[in-house]
């Protein structure tokens, strides 16, 4: 009885909307706001909302579901972040942590529910299981893995060498490309023409690595706790208690690297005295702190695109461009966050969750933001209380709204009050006095 009631009740309001008032509020209850082809409807605050703009529709009862429709995407949220339905031209991806997972696309299908699972390849081979019973998954890139009571047994299957697990992970047998055999913990010896050598024996008190490449031998060697020694064709990487005290040499550059985890660090590049002090520079990278996490810096730089990040304790301003745009970002937290977007401004208080993530940003964040300021080109818009007062201005255009009781409009000298849901309001045009009118809903 209460859905029929509901939908009927949003439908009486987008009409009185459209016909009559062209924006109608009854705070908190319910506001309806059209404005340059906009249309946004608002039920308890910001609990149930919908939507209609040019780039869309958005609608959900916050936080417990909500969904958007773009062109060529549509996305419906569950209990964010547990649960999300998603579809695009080229398929869709369903999920609800833990216990269920699905996606299909124009290659394959993919299809699990708690430990059951299903799927097809492109090639049109299926696979599936019941965990720990058994089953067979296809992954990426050739590679197949297959169990049956598992632990008691397991395989997977790579492009050019098979592994064979029996009461994982004490004896592992490898056939193909690579050849070896693990009784772990008390020994391993693995053999390969292009993945070289590598075994322990007592893991993890010793354990080795060898591999020739076109660039030249790499080679591990560890005895743990007490020592490790890493060799590249670039550099010589040394552990004494690791990984606590360090030393490397770079070869082609000639430099020394020192360290002692995490206190200390230091190379031609870096001084770091943790957590007093941190300088590091080079090539499209920079970093800075001082009394740790009290005060830090970052810079980051690539041929396309630029990211720097100041932080202050729980202050902090990010900046990033790229690609003809500019974005900066400041958050207090957990009190404010100002982002700045080209010509756009959109600041939030309190900024709880301080993050840009779409899902966030629809589910959460005008839960949480009793005040919400947005600015573009072409106005701005004020919104203390999820609507109980609201100013705006568009244009040439300026207005305001108090709940139900009291909204105004102002431009080029016309002046436009209304009062207690427009039962009667106050008009005055250029020249002329003003004017009382009573059931002032045009």
């Amino acid at each position: 009885m209460k859905r029929p009631f509901l939908l009927l009740l949003i439908c009486v309001v987008l009409s009185l909307g459209d016909f009559v008032y062209g924006s109608f509020s009854l705070w908190p209850l319910l506001d309806y706001q059209e404005e340059e082809g906009t249309k946004k409807l608002e039920i308890l605050g910001p609990l149930l909302f919908w939507e209609k703009g040019p780039k869309g529709v958005q609608w959900g009862l916050r936080p417990f579901v909500s969904g958007s429709s773009e062109e060529g995407k549509d996305r419906i949220d569950f209990l964010y972040p547990l649960g999300r339905f998603e579809e695009r031209e080229n398929g869709w991806k369903f999920f609800f942590f833990p216990f269920l997972k699905a996606y299909s696309d124009e290659d394959q299908n993919f299809f699990s529910f708690f430990t059951f699972f299903w799927g097809h390849k492109e090639t049109g081979e299926t696979y599936g299981g019941i965990f720990p019973f058994y089953g067979a998954m296809d992954l990426s890139e050739g590679k197949r893995r297959e169990f049956l009571l598992w632990p008691f047994f397991g395989a997977t299957y790579e492009r050019d060498f098979t592994v064979y697990k029996f009461f994982w992970p004490f004896f592992k047998i490898y056939e193909g490309e690579i050849q070896g055999l693990d009784v772990w913990p008390f020994f391993s010896h693995r053999k390969s023409n292009s993945k070289g050598s590598a075994g322990f024996i007592l893991w993890p008190f010793y354990i080795w690595r060898k591999k020739d490449t076109d660039l030249g031998p790499f080679s591990l060697k560890a005895y743990f706790p007490f020592y490790a020694r890493l060799e590249t064709p670039f550099s010589q990487s040394d552990f004494l208690l690791p990984p606590f005290l360090y030393h490397q040499r770079k070869h082609l550059e000639g430099s020394e690297r020192f360290e002692l985890w995490p206190f200390w660090a230091l190379d031609k590049n870096e001084l770091k005295i943790w957590p007093l002090w941190r300088h590091l520079e080079k090539e499209g990278k920079k970093r800075n702190w001082i009394l740790w996490p009290l005060y830090s810096y970052g810079f980051d730089s690539s041929e396309s695109s630029t990211w720097e990040t100041e932080r202050f304790f729980t202050l902090w301003h990010k900046e990033e461009k790229g690609a003809g745009k500019e974005y900066r970002t400041t958050v207090f937290w957990p009190f404010f966050r100002l982002k700045q977007d080209g010509g756009g401004i959109y600041f939030t208080l309190p900024s709880l969750i301080p993050l840009e993530d779409e899902g966030v940003q629809r589910n959460i964040t005008p839960l949480l933001s009793f005040v919400e300021y947005k600015e573009d080109t072409k106005g701005f818009c004020f919104d203390l209380g999820w609507g109980l007062l609201t100013v705006k201005r568009k244009g040439e255009k300026t207005s305001f709204k108090v709940a139900f009781l009291a909204e105004g409009e102002f431009q080029r000298g016309h002046k436009h009050l209304r009062f207690l849901l427009r039962l009667f309001g106050l008009k005055k045009d250029p020249d002329k006095r003003w004017r009382i009118r009573v059931f002032d809903f045009f």
